[in-house]
């Protein structure tokens, strides 16, 4: 089966999964307004009530609506720290979450600057000697960078609901400057190929790379667990994207004003799973999440070197791996801190620092390294809201 129908199979797939318990959403023409929930009760304010309306005739659908409460904002009402029971019962309704985020960001191999075909002895004057790239890409190191994460959706009193989350802007920038570098390149124009150096004054080189993403889950929170934790059960979609450029200027020699400018957009789409656990015990809430995503990797590539401009585009499977752990303090009934450790490991991953071919005329990409790894790990810093 070619990728392009595999990846139309992901996506019908994801698209059903997250329609097909629409039912849950249905709401009955003329039933009564819907309860007041602050918490207090299991399944809403009454104490004997059910939690959504019964189904009859009029039923409307609504997918994304809420069944069975009406928000009550109480953001400076005590915490509930009692120990009855369980301990405090699952938040129902709207909740908001957002962090900041200081995630490193694996490296990716090191490659010459410069076609290392085209390294070799050269004989001038009667002198033999080794002429080599003098530079590469192992300026690049697995730094920290900085970024938000913005979750919001709801519960409701079937413990069903929605969630999106939004990973913005993680961006990481790392940049070097050389004097005196030698770049070589292979002139393929000519029969058998020959060796053009690039011996320069100087040289500055820069890799930018920026996370950003987006989920659309629906929630399926579970019967309470033994000693009072929690379960919920998550399905969806979900885009994740990695775009990075490499770029590089150098000045003097007889390719003065030589410049690269490079980047690849990988586009990564498909259906996601994912579970919830957590327990609250006072005012302190301890959790753990793990994520997966089968997806397919949509990779463009754009090259501007010299005179010439090339671009392409490939097709990868890229699975998606994710770790959350995290413990968060509640300040009052409805609003907490918390802090927690994120990581992510990503396939299919296609990185330009290791992928340009340097040759003349025409620089381009190579072919392979489209299927590269991509490691994301830090920690988290925010608020909660309600969850």
């Amino acid at each position: 089966m070619s990728i392009k129908r595999t990846i139309t199979w992901w996506l019908a797939i994801g698209a059903l999964m997250t329609l097909a318990d629409s039912a849950w959403g249905f709401t009955l023409t003329g039933a009564p307004p819907p309860q007041v929930y602050d918490n207090r009760y299991a399944l809403g304010n009454p104490p004997h009530s059910e939690a959504a309306p019964p189904f009859g005739i009029g039923e409307q659908i609504q997918p994304f609506g809420p069944v069975g409460f009406e928000m009550k904002a109480q953001p400076f009402a005590p915490a509930d720290i009692s120990d009855y029971g369980n301990g405090p019962k699952a938040k129902i309704g709207f909740f908001f979450n957002y962090d900041r985020l200081e995630w490193s960001i694996s490296r990716p191999f090191t490659a010459d600057i410069g076609n290392p075909d085209a390294e070799g002895d050269f004989t001038v004057d009667g002198v033999t000697v080794f002429e080599r790239n003098s530079l590469d890409t192992n300026f690049i190191k697995s730094k920290f960078a900085g970024g938000n994460r913005f979750e919001a959706g709801y519960v409701d009193t079937n413990k069903t609901g929605w969630m999106v989350s939004v990973i913005d802007h993680v961006t990481q920038s790392q940049s070097a400057s050389f004097t005196g570098p030698q770049v070589l390149f292979l002139d393929t124009s000519l029969t058998p190929p020959e060796t053009v150096f690039g011996n320069f004054t100087a040289l500055a080189v820069r890799n930018r790379i920026v996370l950003n993403g987006v989920e659309l889950m629906r929630i399926i929170r579970a019967p309470q667990l033994h000693k009072g934790g929690e379960l919920e059960l998550m399905y969806g979609m979900r885009f994740f994207q990695a775009d990075e450029s490499f770029i590089w200027g150098a000045a003097g020699g007889d390719l003065d004003d030589a410049f690269v400018i490079s980047r690849i957009q990988n586009n990564i789409v498909g259906p996601q799973f994912a579970g919830r656990w957590y327990k609250q015990r006072g005012r302190w809430i301890t959790s753990a999440e793990g994520r997966f995503m089968a997806g397919a990797s949509f990779q463009n590539a754009h090259l501007n070197a010299f005179s010439t401009t090339s671009s392409r585009t490939d097709y990868e499977f890229s699975p998606l791996g994710e770790l959350r752990l995290q413990a968060a303090y509640e300040i009052t009934r409805t609003v907490g801190i918390q802090v927690g450790y994120t990581a992510i490991f990503l396939g299919g991953v296609s990185r330009p620092s290791n992928r340009i071919d340097y040759v003349l005329p025409n620089m381009q990409f190579l072919d392979s390294f489209t299927n590269q790894n991509l490691f994301i790990q830090g920690l988290t810093f925010g608020f909660f809201v309600n969850r």
